[in-house]
């Protein structure tokens, strides 16, 4: 499942936190994530 950090933030407080910090506390609280994307990344 992907989730967006725009709907995330809907829930929680994200404003102080880079993807990476969020992708490491959703993996201490037991949830598996495969990576942190930036699908528009390529684009200058």
């Amino acid at each position: 499942m992907r989730l967006y950090l725009e709907w995330l933030g809907d829930f929680i407080d994200i404003s102080d936190k880079s993807p990476e910090e969020l992708g490491n506390s959703l993996s201490l609280s037991g949830t598996e994530v495969a990576g942190v994307e930036y699908p528009w990344s390529y684009v200058e």
